[in-house]
């Protein structure tokens, strides 16, 4: 019996050791799929020279920190899209995002607050129309709200 109690000891050890090699496999292909994946959308804002900078100046705050960048899996979002609208992405069929994309781009300072002084001024599309393009492939909308 103490045989067959060690057996059962070594065999959880093994099966526990499998699961975690398992598990952290998974997690590898996971990052290097997000690596792969988010590669595109840092090369598009750093193409596009995406600057926020220039908020201070108009409101009279000081320039941020950094900004966070939130990715998105849009496989979520579209599986559970019931409404079908022009600018929900979800709704172009084989041309729906199949990669992560951009979920949220905030300037932000060190020490954990962001700016938020916004001004009532009306935003004018025209000011990135040259971006509408990477926009829509990068950080399309995938809802229609």
């Amino acid at each position: 019996s103490l045989c067959l109690d060690n057996a059962i000891v070594e065999y959880q050890k093994n099966h526990h050791r499998h699961h975690l090699l398992q598990y952290h496999q998974e997690s590898m292909t996971l990052l290097r799929s997000i690596a792969i994946f988010s590669n595109p959308i840092i090369a598009f804002l750093v193409a596009t020279n995406i600057s926020f900078n220039g908020v201070g100046a108009i409101s009279k705050q000081r320039e941020f920190d950094y900004f966070v960048l939130s990715l998105q899996w849009p496989g979520t979002n579209c599986r559970e899209t019931q409404k079908c609208c022009k600018i929900n992405a979800c709704c172009r069929g084989s041309n729906a995002p199949a990669e992560f994309t951009i979920h949220g781009l905030w300037p932000n300072y060190n020490d954990g607050s962001w700016p938020s002084c916004c001004t009532n001024d009306e935003f004018d599309m025209k000011e990135i129309s040259t971006l509408s393009n990477g926009l829509e492939n990068y950080w399309p909308s995938l809802s229609c709200s």
